[in-house]
């Protein structure tokens, strides 16, 4: 365990606070990406990417059963079982709400944060939040990482 962080078992004091809507700036593999995106109660995931320019204005959907992808007037919509396995969205998604629900998600702090990690179909996480449980940040293996603005923005 790294220095200045204490394992504790927290899931019962610390209440994730995922907004309906919020801001994600996202790297991938050196790329930066910037996204709103917004859940329901339902499980359903949308993120609309506004930065860079080459994805400004693509959209993705995500429910339990299906993945659609929106750009341009064009839609694609698969299966859930046959969504890109390096998909942004899908890994934000799953881990948000394996944080967000799961009992065998592990809790620790660091400098006065929450760390929240586990493991979803898309690798190794460990979610960043305050302590009142407002989201800060997000790294999925050594692939993604997202820093999360701290404002619902409905």
């Amino acid at each position: 365990m790294a220095a200045g962080c204490s394992e504790t078992k927290m899931s019962d004091e610390v209440k994730i606070d995922i907004p309906e809507s919020f801001t994600a700036e996202i790297t991938k593999n050196k790329q930066s990406f910037c996204a709103d995106i917004q859940r329901d109660g339902n499980g359903s995931w949308s993120a609309s990417f506004t930065a860079p320019e080459t994805v400004s204005g693509l959209k993705i959907s995500l429910t339990a059963q299906e993945y659609t992808v929106a750009s341009q007037g064009l839609t694609q919509s698969l299966s859930v079982d046959k969504m890109p396995r390096g998909s942004i969205v899908g890994a934000i998604a799953s881990c948000l709400d394996h944080a967000a629900n799961s009992s065998d998600a592990e809790y620790s702090e660091d400098d006065g944060d929450i760390l929240i990690s586990g493991e979803v179909p898309c690798g190794e996480y460990v979610l960043r939040t305050d302590k009142k449980g407002r989201l800060l940040s997000l790294t999925v293996s050594s692939d993604i990482y997202a820093e999360f603005d701290s404002e619902d923005k409905k």
